[in-house]
Parts: structure tokens; C-alpha cells; sequence
């Protein structure tokens, strides 16, 4: 028994031994430069070019106006959508079209230059308007859709719940917005709007916005 006790304690000694011989430098696993991180706000997106857009950072939107109305017979949507200019811009500012009849361009009420550049069969045409000063504050556009708008669909009465109105509601993604609106059709553009929607009677339009709860 004390034999086995001996050799016991002769191989804890070696074991310690061995431990005590490692060494004990530890290597620094922190580096110095920190990881992209998803999510990243001092990341700007919009300053990344956008391959499916037309607009640049030159110049860039705030606020939309937009005023609407909804002819069901012609499947049409006749607008104005009014564009408030950020407060530091270029002398152009450019949006994106697709399928849009363009009525009138106006820059802070005056008739203004503008142009479409060659159309493109995905990513439509670029509305360009110039001769935007340090002092111009608003661009508006008035427009109507066409045929061609692959965001607006139109069911007539008869494919509807209740058989007696006709039913419309639009799908923007991923890059159809401009193809009911002119504007900067891309991420990272953000912008506040207001809305007002004429619809035929008996009808009433919603929003992803505080909606109205009477028909009018």
C-alpha cells in the first residue's frame, strides 16, 4: 500500500512538473481595427452608386406632395407630385421614370429645363431637370401613368369580394415606384410625404400613412 501510495504522489510531482514547465505567454486576440458591422450608420447609403437607379447624390429629396387623382375607367392615375430639394444640392437633380406621360416640370413654380435621357427596357428613363440654383427649394412634375405602369393593378368589380367597385392598389418593389411616380427610386433615398387622393365616390384610398376613416 505504500508502494502504491509512493507512486501515486511520484506521478502527481510529474504532472505538476509538466504544467509548470508550459509557458505562460498569452497572445492578444483584440484587434486593432473593428469589424464592418451590419446595420453601420456611419456607413452613408446613399452615397454608394446604385446600379437600378438613375439618381445620384448630387442632389437629393426630402418631402413628397403628392396629388392624385384615380380614373378607373381609363386605368389611368393623373398626379403632381411636388419635391422638396435638400437644402444642399448640385444643379441637377435626376429621377427615375418608367411608363410615365410627363405633363409639366416646374422648379419653384417656373417652367423649368428638363429632358429624358435614352430609355432603358428594366430601369426606364432618367428625368433630368437643370439649372437647379443654391436657392431652389421644389421640383414638380405633373404626370399621368400608362398601360406599361407594372406596379399599378387595376381588377374591375367583378373580381372583387363584394362584385359593386372596382379595386386598385400599387406594388413598388423592388424598383417599379417610378413606374406610377417620378422619383429617386432607391434605398437610400428616405423622404416624408403627404397625400391627397381623389377616388370615385363611395370610395375611399389608404395609405401606408394616417389614413381617413369616412368615405367622401
Amino acid at each position: 500500500m505504500e508502494r502504491m501510495k509512493s507512486l501515486v504522489f511520484t506521478a502527481f510531482l510529474a504532472l505538476a512538473t509538466l504544467f509548470s514547465c508550459q509557458s505562460t505567454t498569452t497572445v492578444d486576440t483584440v484587434s486593432a481595427e473593428r469589424p464592418p458591422m451590419i446595420g453601420d450608420t456611419t456607413l452613408r447609403a446613399e452615397l454608394f452608386v446604385d446600379p437600378h437607379s438613375f439618381s445620384t447624390p448630387e442632389a437629393t429629396v426630402t418631402h413628397l406632395e403628392w396629388d392624385a387623382k384615380v380614373d378607373f375607367e381609363a386605368q389611368e392615375i393623373h398626379a403632381t407630385a411636388v419635391w422638396t430639394l435638400s437644402e444642399t444640392h448640385g444643379d441637377q437633380v435626376v429621377f427615375d421614370t418608367k411608363a410615365l406621360q410627363i405633363e409639366s416640370v416646374l422648379l419653384d413654380g417656373q417652367e423649368a429645363q428638363w429632358s429624358f435621357d435614352a430609355e432603358d427596357d428594366l430601369l426606364g428613363s432618367a428625368l433630368v431637370v437643370y439649372d437647379l440654383s443654391p436657392a431652389s427649394k421644389e421640383v414638380s412634375i405633373r404626370y399621368s401613368t400608362t398601360e406599361g405602369a407594372e406596379a399599378v393593378q387595376w381588377f374591375p368589380a367583378a373580381l372583387t369580394q363584394g362584385g359593386r367597385m372596382p379595386f386598385l392598389f400599387t406594388q413598388s418593389q423592388a424598383i417599379l415606384a417610378r413606374t406610377w411616380i417620378p422619383c429617386q427610386d432607391r434605398p437610400g433615398v428616405r423622404f416624408t410625404y403627404n397625400a391627397k387622393v381623389q377616388v370615385p365616390e363611395g370610395m375611399l384610398a389608404l395609405m401606408s400613412a394616417s389614413n381617413p376613416t369616412q368615405k367622401s
